[in-house]
């Protein structure tokens, strides 16, 4: 009887190195910061890390298995313009396959939750796609996802800051234009104002003539007074300093 014997220790040691490898990668997956899947040649999912699942509420488990397109997009995730979006999707998963660089698809949807915990805001994330590679050649697509939600949300509520600024300057442009169509005929009645005083009238005479220059005088301060405010708003405010008299100032309260 022949006995052949065959050292087995060597493979051994490449096994238990593989699944410390395949471990350690599978923790690295698990741990990331970052939105991270992978998927093989024929768009199925066979990587999906903790922060990709909870960004979108679908779990590893339920994950792993689906086809991107078909399946998680098509019909498990609530995806915002899902035909363009299962297009560049294509695009990008061709391209990459054939090593050629890919721009990143936006994906946006309403993340899957538990109905208890009430409304939920949109998510967006920018898609970038790398080339997987073993040594049979490409074996798939790793997708690292950015998440552009607050970043989006920023922009947006910029926009409507600098609409509100617009309107806002339109109006004060517009008050301005108002003011100073006031101010010009005003400009007027007190110039006739102050050529009745140098008349021939009586003394009661000029006290009415008196007040209504005053009056109108208190007038055309006011429209002062809002152009100083509108030029204030716009950052054009120009100070000067005038002298008055306070005696005059107090009778023309009293009367």
């Amino acid at each position: 009887m022949t006995f052949v014997g065959q050292d087995v220790t060597a493979a051994k040691k490449i096994l238990q190195d593989c699944q410390l490898v395949a471990a350690e990668h599978e923790k690295i997956m698990s741990q990331a910061g970052i939105p991270v899947f992978i998927v093989d040649a024929a768009s199925y999912i066979v990587e999906w890390n903790d922060t990709m699942a909870e960004l979108t509420g679908i779990t590893k488990r339920d994950a792993v298995g689906q086809h991107l397109i078909d399946d998680l997009v098509s019909i498990h995730m609530n995806v915002q313009n899902r035909p363009e979006t299962k297009t560049k999707l294509r695009e990008q998963m061709a391209l990459t396959l054939a090593s050629k660089p890919a721009s990143y698809v936006e994906l946006a949807f309403i993340p899957r939750v538990p109905a208890a915990e009430g409304k939920v805001e949109p998510v967006s994330l920018f898609l970038y796609a790398g080339t997987r590679w073993s040594d049979e050649g490409v074996t798939g697509v790793v997708y690292l996802a950015q998440d552009v939600t607050r970043r989006q949300e920023t922009e947006q509520l910029k926009a409507e800051e600098a609409v509100v600024e617009a309107a806002n300057k339109a109006k004060l442009e517009q008050l301005q234009f108002l003011c100073h169509e006031i101010r010009n005929p005003l400009n007027g009645i007190l110039g006739n104002i102050s050529f009745m005083l140098d008349t021939d009238i009586d003394e009661e005479q000029a006290l009415l003539v008196e007040g209504t220059y005053d009056r109108a005088k208190q007038l055309r301060e006011v429209v002062d007074d809002v152009l100083d405010i509108s030029k204030i708003n716009m950052g054009a405010v120009e100070l000067e300093s005038l002298s008055f008299n306070i005696t005059s100032l107090i009778d023309t309260m009293i009367r």
